[in-house]
This record gives C-alpha cells, sequence and structure tokens, in this order.
C-alpha cells in the first residue's frame, strides 16, 4: 500500500535488520542507578537532620543502611537488566548506528557504565556515614 514509494524501500525496511527489542529494559539499565543513588544521597541528608533533631541515632544508622543497600540493588538491578539487553545483540552489532538493534546494545553498555559508577558513588557517599557519627 505505502511500501512502494516510486520504487525505494521505507525507512522502516532499511532501518530493521533485527527483531526490534523492548524498550523499557534499555531505559532501565541506564536510568535505574542514577536514580537509586539520587534516592539514597537526598534522602539520607533528609532523614540524618531529622532523625538526630529527635535524638534517634540507632533507627538512622538503620535507616541509613536500608539506603544504601536499596541504591546498590537499584544498580544492581540496572546491571542485570542491561547485561540481558547486551546478550540478546549480536557480538558484531555496532553501536554507532540507527537501527534498533545498534541502539540497544548501546544503550546497554552505557547502563553496565552507569551501573557501574553510580554502585561505586553510592559506596562512596555511604563511607562517611558509617565512619562519622552523624548527629555530631
Amino acid at each position: 500500500m505505502g511500501s512502494d514509494l516510486l520504487g525505494t524501500q521505507t525507512d522502516l525496511a532499511v532501518r530493521a535488520p533485527g527483531p526490534a527489542l523492548p524498550v523499557l529494559p534499555q531505559w532501565a539499565g541506564v536510568m535505574l542507578p542514577p536514580a537509586t543513588w539520587a534516592i539514597d544521597f537526598t534522602a539520607g541528608y533528609a532523614l540524618a537532620g531529622w532523625l538526630c533533631r529527635w535524638q534517634q541515632p540507632p533507627l538512622l544508622l538503620t535507616s541509613l543502611r536500608l539506603l544504601t543497600v536499596f541504591a546498590l540493588g537499584g544498580a544492581a538491578i540496572g546491571a542485570w537488566t542491561s547485561w540481558s539487553v547486551l546478550r540478546s545483540t549480536p557480538d558484531t552489532t555496532q553501536t554507532d548506528g540507527g537501527s534498533p538493534q545498534q541502539r540497544a546494545r548501546f544503550l546497554a553498555i552505557l547502563g553496565l557504565l552507569s551501573s557501574g559508577l553510580f554502585a561505586l558513588s553510592t559506596i562512596a557517599t555511604a563511607i562517611p556515614r558509617w565512619v562519622l557519627h552523624v548527629c555530631h
């Protein structure tokens, strides 16, 4: 019907060499680690001031540890989804094109790097919370 325009192939016929991959896992690997790190970072500061004012240091330490585990879990889930997307693309796929397979491979590599970076950032921001006394 509209697939033949003066004898040329449509953009969809040219750009789709392989099956399209779901978009949500591709972006989850990139966006989940920084989102969970930001929640950990901002909620940690908010809880520290509030719980120190009410003199609840044990509850503060427990909640900060839970936030750190939450953020590391977000980085782990992001890495796992990125790894699964990376394994579903062929190894010979390049990352500099506009096809769905190339975009998926690029986002998977970016998600793995993002997960590692924000896991290290979470650990780096958690060390002072554990070493220093937060309420002093």
